[in-house]
């Protein structure tokens, strides 16, 4: 611990949809992993609070937020006129911090611990590291099918070729550490850009800690995840990621161009050698259309660049109302 902090102002920011078993284990985690952290350093005052925003849940949950908010004014509720998707619903609670000196988000259905978020605030704060935030990779599960595997490294791969400024962290959901620079930053992003929520906050860290958690099991309700919601958001962010039309026709383009050549240079060396057999035909229309297709996929990877410089991203506007 650091001498020279002596007061630490923190948010546990969480979205919610359909949660409602899981509102009050929510809160009581926090709760304990503060407590914990109160324990280890008896020399600083700490103040916090919870933001849960409800994506317009049809159970119970902001029935559930608003229990809560009888019982500790460290919880703030909002809930949202509509069902604005887990992204948009996210950064939305990401836009209601203030001045805090760290920001922990995670989700509400509690497999993303609570106190490990506070065991990434000491690794961080506490310590005084050189880092702007410290994110949370999950640790992939040895009883996890193989096609399951290979599509997320496929699909990391992708988002990393595509992403012409920084590295995706494979595994990287959201959850961690922040700063509230940071957070400004990756709503700034999502305001102006097409990427997705973990690449907002992904690229907006400069130099973050990165350390692996085990998810823990959904104790309560059940993930509104599947097979086919996995693929559109894959989909998705692929579409939307920075450069992918242009890095893919550049490479597509050059490929084209160095196949042209060498079979060019091949025909070429028989012709001088007066070796060749070769006769104009269909190879030569398959040649001249492999090259000038090469070329329209160089100049269309410039015109992607033109265009990737100056799209701006326009997002619908998220009404919600808090919750009292």
């Amino acid at each position: 611990m650091s001498s020279s902090i002596d007061y630490l102002d923190i948010a546990f920011v969480s979205p919610a949809y359909n949660e409602e078993s899981n509102i009050f284990p929510l809160y009581e985690a926090c709760s304990k992993a503060i407590k914990s952290l109160e324990i280890r350093n008896k020399g600083i005052s700490i103040d916090w609070k919870l933001i849960i925003i409800d994506n317009c849940s049809q159970d119970k949950t902001s029935q559930r937020i608003l229990e809560l908010m009888k019982k500790d004014n460290k919880v703030i509720g909002y809930r949202n006129m509509m069902n604005y998707g887990p992204d948009a619903n996210g950064i939305h609670g990401l836009k209601k911090i203030e001045k805090e000196d760290a920001i922990i988000f995670l989700n509400s259905d509690l497999q993303d611990p609570p106190e490990f978020g506070i065991d990434m605030l000491e690794q961080w704060i506490i310590s005084r590291e050189d880092h702007d935030a410290v994110i949370a990779r999950k640790s992939r599960s040895k009883k996890e099918r193989f096609i399951i595997k290979a599509g997320r490294y496929l699909y990391y791969k992708i988002m990393d070729f595509s992403n012409r400024d920084d590295s995706i962290v494979a595994d990287f959901h959201g959850f961690g550490c922040y700063s509230s620079e940071t957070i400004k930053q990756a709503i700034y992003l999502w305001d102006n850009t097409n990427m997705n929520i973990r690449c907002c906050l992904a690229s907006a860290c400069v130099s973050p800690k990165i350390v692996e958690y085990r998810s823990a099991e959904r104790i309560y309700g059940k993930s509104k995840y599947s097979l086919s919601s996995y693929i559109n958001e894959a989909t998705s962010s692929i579409i939307t990621s920075k450069s992918i039309a242009s890095k893919l026709s550049l490479r597509v383009g050059v490929i084209g161009l160095i196949i042209s050549f060498i079979v060019l240079s091949f025909i070429l060396i028989n012709q001088l050698s007066g070796n060749s057999g070769y006769a104009p035909g269909i190879a030569t229309v398959g040649l001249v259309t492999v090259f000038t297709s090469a070329i329209n996929m160089l100049l269309l990877s410039l015109v992607s660049r033109q265009v990737e410089s100056q799209n701006n991203g326009i997002r619908r506007r998220i009404s919600s109302r808090r919750l009292k």
